[in-house]
């Protein structure tokens, strides 16, 4: 074994157990590359510890409540007595290699400088990445889903630039383009690394917001043009397409003949995805936004073709009427929205009223207390800013008024098209 004479001997002074702690301060310092020099110190050494230190520098047995070795001494101790050249061989000998840690940390960085690099060209070539890049960096979340190994990092960096490559996509489903991507249809499902990554890109280049939800997170996929819930929850409008529709794709033509007839019109997002309307038309011009069906069934028999544009939401917001909303605020589109006053109606209305130029529509104080309400369980109310007192109003009234209360004013609304703040 180089640079080691006499292994038996050297693993009699130095290889026994009672001088480990020796041998692990000794290898700790080489691995992060300090020089063999200065002293070890044991705080409070057991009598068969001290009598090997003791043995290994040939002296008498010594007493105290400490140890101190001198390292060099330690080591031309152990030339002398021609067990080795080193203190390292020796140490290498008994305990096996000694890692260069130092060396590992330059060579780590290393690896991930060139992973980040990958991600840097691609927000090179698109610049609509950076936002996203920087905040996953800021963040630390490329190496905490790559559990910290920069090889497996490099895998999802690599397999993320050549999805990134097909964003924005043409309504393609989503474990589709997964499996033309990575070859596993479930490769961007929520949750899984590379699907968290992506989302979050996905997001960006859509504009949608945060990815809080299962909803937030449809939209902002729906947004890059990739669909994860293809046809179920479809979104209710009434007199949303033009009569005359500026666009010539599919869902245009569909929306104008609802139009014409004054019927409803549910709409996948699948449909608004793979054929988008053209909602320009739209543009400073209300659109109604209520929660109930009852309220859109209603202006469809009573008002028909002369109602005001209106969609309902069917309850709580989908990625399709998530979709949809931001597409017509997007175009110009005022929404004025109007919920039940109970929990769930004051988020739906909270989201909705986060689009420009968004309105609150017979959501106000003087609305709810004009009504009769049905007794509610006490429940933790979201705020109200667009009317300070109405959360505190009803907790302290504890009723729920629902829209079907005042159906005789929103259809009322409708009919001029106007709504009351």
């Amino acid at each position: 074994m180089a640079g080691v004479h006499d292994l038996e001997r050297l693993r009699s002074l130095l290889g026994g157990d009672d001088l480990r702690w020796l041998r692990q301060r000794l290898r700790g310092r080489f691995e992060r590359g300090d020089l063999a020099t200065g002293t070890v110190n044991h705080g409070s050494p057991s009598p068969e510890e001290r009598a090997a230190v003791d043995l290994l520098f040939g002296r008498r047995p010594t007493s105290g409540s400490s140890l101190r070795i001198d390292i060099a001494a330690l080591e031309q101790r152990l030339r002398d007595a021609r067990l080795c050249d080193t203190l390292r061989d020796a140490l290498e000998a008994l305990d096996g290699p000694i890692r260069d840690r130092r060396a590992e940390r330059e060579n780590l960085e290393r690896a991930w400088a060139r992973v980040e690099g990958r991600l840097d060209e691609a927000c090179v070539a698109r610049p609509w990445l950076t936002p996203w890049w920087e905040q996953v960096r800021a963040e630390g979340l490329l190496r905490r889903l790559s559990g910290g190994d920069p090889a497996e990092a490099q895998r999802l960096a690599d397999r993320l630039v050549a999805l990134l490559h097909r964003l924005p996509a043409q309504g393609v489903a989503l474990p589709e383009l997964a499996a033309q991507v990575t070859g596993d249809a479930h490769a961007l499902d929520r949750g899984a690394p590379l699907g968290t990554l992506a989302a979050r890109a996905a997001a960006v280049l859509g504009g949608a917001g945060g990815l809080a939800s299962a909803d937030d997170w449809r939209e902002a996929w729906a947004g890059a043009g990739v669909i994860c819930d293809e046809v179920s929850a479809p979104v209710l409008t009434l007199n949303l397409g033009a009569l005359e529709p500026r666009g010539t794709g599919l869902t245009d033509g569909v929306l104008a003949l609802y139009r014409a007839q004054g019927e409803l019109c549910a709409l996948t997002l699948r449909q608004l995805v793979d054929h988008p309307p053209d909602l320009s038309h739209l543009a400073g011009r209300d659109v109604f936004v209520c929660e109930n069906p009852t309220v859109a069934v209603a202006a469809t028999r009573r008002l028909g073709a002369a109602s005001a544009p209106l969609v309902c939401t069917a309850g709580q917001l989908r990625a399709s009427t998530r979709f949809l909303l931001r597409r017509i605020a997007d175009a110009g589109g005022r929404l004025r929205v109007r919920a039940d006053f109970d929990a769930t109606g004051l988020r739906i209305v909270k989201t909705v009223l986060e689009h420009p130029g968004a309105v609150p529509w017979r959501m106000g104080i003087a609305d709810y207390l004009s009504c009769a309400g049905a007794a509610q369980a006490s429940t933790a109310l979201p705020t109200t800013p667009w009317d300070s007192e109405l959360a505190e109003a009803m907790a302290a009234r504890r009723t729920a008024v629902h829209e079907e209360s005042l159906l005789e004013q929103l259809l009322s609304d409708l009919v001029v098209g106007r709504g009351t703040a």
